[in-house]
């Protein structure tokens, strides 16, 4: 495997971890199972829609958020809890549950827009958390911590490690990892023992 190498280290047992951009990872919307649903759609990128709600058609319509929300719940046809999803473009794409305000960014607002929805039903999070008063709460932590997940694969932020011992043979490597700061954790416990 070919990968480009972002960061090298050298251990005082002579181990070397080189931290490496994982180029071969997996889509986390299309090949994990994960408790919420995204129906997201740009004109310029293939965002994940697990619904087919086709967001798009709304595109040049004088819908507001609010009444395409109304629209997507119909079309779901079960109790939902739906977040509104905005994406911040510029030098990096960047996935948000907030809506972007000049706070936020500065003055630049022409930067980001309204890209569509995540949700999870009202049985997943039943499910999932069961129906206390937190429940919605931890759903949305959790549509939160997917989004961000979804945000570093978009953006090439998944990363591996090669451990070499001191006669420069890799003695150990994994890959996959959305934690940069974990992976290096694991690394150098791993490359501490060689």
């Amino acid at each position: 495997m070919c990968s480009v190498i972002v960061e090298t280290g050298l251990l005082e047992n002579g181990s070397t971890i080189e931290v490496h951009i994982d180029e071969d990872t997996q889509n986390p919307r299309k090949e994990w199972d994960n408790a919420t649903v995204f129906v997201l759609g740009h004109r310029r990128y293939d965002l994940s829609n697990e619904h087919g709600f086709d967001l798009m058609s709304y595109a040049g319509s004088d819908k507001d958020i609010d009444e395409i929300e109304q629209d997507l719940l119909d079309e779901i046809g079960v109790d939902a809890l739906v977040v509104k999803v905005w994406a911040y473009d510029h030098s990096q794409f960047r996935l948000m549950t907030r809506q972007p305000t000049a706070s936020l960014f500065g003055v630049y607002l022409m930067d980001y827009g309204f890209v569509g929805f995540v949700y999870m039903t009202a049985a997943t999070i039943a499910y999932e958390y069961g129906t206390g008063n937190d429940a919605d709460e931890k759903a949305q932590a959790l549509i939160e911590a997917e989004i961000s997940t979804y945000n570093k694969y978009l953006n090439g932020e998944v990363y591996g490690y090669v451990i070499k011992d001191d006669d420069d043979e890799i003695v150990d490597s994994c890959w996959g990892f959305y934690d940069r700061d974990y992976m290096v954790e694991e690394a150098t416990r791993i490359a501490e023992a060689v």
